[in-house]
């Protein structure tokens, strides 16, 4: 990203929602988007997100959650499960490519800050019960 306004737009520009979409109209309003900083749209995003895995969850549709640590750390397995879960073939050779640039470098999500990451115990307990759940 560019600067803050890249990043506000990122956010912003392809939100995310559940079926039926209508039902979230407020969600998309310019005015309010356009107000809107750049924490408060990062929130509005990922809460977007969620809004459609729980929907996704309740149609019954399977998905597929993994910890980005993990993700980060363990290429080859993470492909493998992803691989499982959507019937594709093992081709790790061009999946695992991909892992050679860090898509985040020098933002707050890339690998070199997120590998270094200490969970405190207290969300370490809530993240395990909550992936027990799934």
């Amino acid at each position: 990203f560019t600067g803050e306004s890249e990043m506000l737009e990122y956010w912003t520009n392809d939100i995310p929602l559940p079926d039926p979409v209508g039902k979230y109209r407020w969600a998309l309003n310019p005015s309010l988007l356009k107000e809107m900083s750049l924490p408060g749209s990062i929130v509005l995003n990922w809460c977007s997100t969620v809004a459609c895995i729980k929907a996704y969850i309740e149609q019954g549709i399977e998905i597929l959650h993994m910890d980005y640590k993990v993700l980060v750390n363990s290429p080859k397995e993470s492909w493998q499960r992803i691989a499982d879960f959507t019937g594709l073939p093992n081709l790790e050779e061009k999946p695992l490519e991909a892992y050679n640039k860090d898509s985040q470098a020098g933002a707050f999500l890339s690998r070199g800050i997120l590998a270094k990451a200490k969970i405190k115990k207290k969300d370490a307990a809530i993240i395990e019960q909550e992936s027990i759940k799934f």
